[in-house]
């Protein structure tokens, strides 16, 4: 699911610098969740 929500959010964030660095942080959180 994190993983999932994940890899939309790689693809929104490319409008959104401010997105990037909180999806970065995320994955890196869904990645050690897993």
């Amino acid at each position: 699911m994190a993983l999932k929500l994940c890899d939309e959010g790689q693809r929104e964030q490319e409008k959104d610098d401010a997105l990037k660095n909180l999806y970065e942080r995320c994955c890196a959180m869904a990645q050690l969740v897993q």
